[in-house]
């Protein structure tokens, strides 16, 4: 690179560099949280509920894949091909957990929908809403 394209480089580099903290203040406006009146009561359940069902997806999830698991041990005759979880990586548990991806799946938002359901009706026994 010659002298003059490096002097124009540097220029460059120089009003990009003057033209960051320009744009970087702030316009003035404060940030002020929300506040919990500040939505209806439906919307508290409806997060409420999204958050116990989505949080409990992982956790159902396993549930359902070691009772998978357990079922194929048990229905193979115990066989050891077919251990539960970890135990075993038989080329028939593979087959088998390949044949049931969709059913464990199926069951774990299953699962879920029933905790998160059960979690909303006992909170709205408790709190006494009604259909607001």
């Amino acid at each position: 690179m010659d002298a003059p394209s490096k002097r124009w480089v540097w220029v460059l580099v120089f009003v990009f560099a003057l033209a960051v903290p320009i744009s970087s203040q702030s316009s003035g406006d404060s940030y002020e949280p929300y506040k919990p009146e500040e939505f209806p009561d439906w919307a508290h359940g409806l997060r409420r509920f999204e958050t116990i069902f989505f949080g409990s997806i992982p956790i159902s999830f396993l549930l359902s894949s070691i009772g998978f698991d357990l079922y194929a041990y048990a229905a193979n005759d115990f066989d050891s091909a077919y251990l539960p979880l970890f135990f075993s990586t038989s080329g028939q548990k593979e087959v088998y957990k390949q044949e049931t991806v969709a059913a464990r799946i199926g069951v774990s938002i299953s699962l879920s929908l029933v905790i998160a359901l059960v979690d909303y009706f006992i909170e709205e026994r408790k709190t006494g809403r009604t259909g607001e």
